[in-house]
């Protein structure tokens, strides 16, 4: 069933760790995607002692020998860099992307004026979710840029 679900809905890969939260101490790394119902669906699952990326690459070879060797189009992440480090050897023509909520934590940690600044923080969270092409995320994001004057800033 879940071979078949991947055939299917395995375009989009969200893979995603939990830190030793069951009685075993090792480390969850289930395979998820979105069907046709925009359900989650279970691709695969991985318990794993550490999160090398020499465990990662192996966890995601034998993904791929399961599932007949398709590659997904994307995959979803948090920012562990040996993640980054086994999709880019065993996944290189995927497009690896953090997800949302990642992505929004981090954005909450380093800027100061996401907590300050009520029309800033609109504005960011409008390029991250809010637009629709790539075209309109960057014109959303320059003009965010220009609008709070950070053209300096890294």
């Amino acid at each position: 069933m879940m071979r078949e679900d991947y055939k299917i809905y395995g375009d989009v890969l969200v893979f995603y760790t939990t830190f030793r939260t069951n009685k075993y101490n090792l480390i969850c790394a289930p395979f998820v995607g979105i069907n046709n119902h925009w359900k989650n669906t279970m691709f695969a699952c991985a318990f794993i002692g550490d999160e090398t990326t020499e465990s990662f690459v192996w966890v995601f070879e034998t993904f791929l020998k399961a599932m007949g060797g398709k590659h997904p189009i994307s995959i979803f992440t948090d920012q562990d860099a040996a993640i980054a480090a086994g999709i880019e050897q065993v996944f290189p023509s995927s497009r690896h992307r953090l997800c949302l909520w990642h992505l929004s934590k981090n954005a909450n940690s380093r800027f100061g004026l996401l907590k300050s600044d009520k029309n800033f923080k609109n504005a960011f969270y409008k390029c991250l979710s809010g637009c629709i092409t790539p075209n309109d995320f960057e014109e959303t994001w320059k003009s965010m840029i220009n609008t709070f004057k950070l053209e300096k800033d890294d």
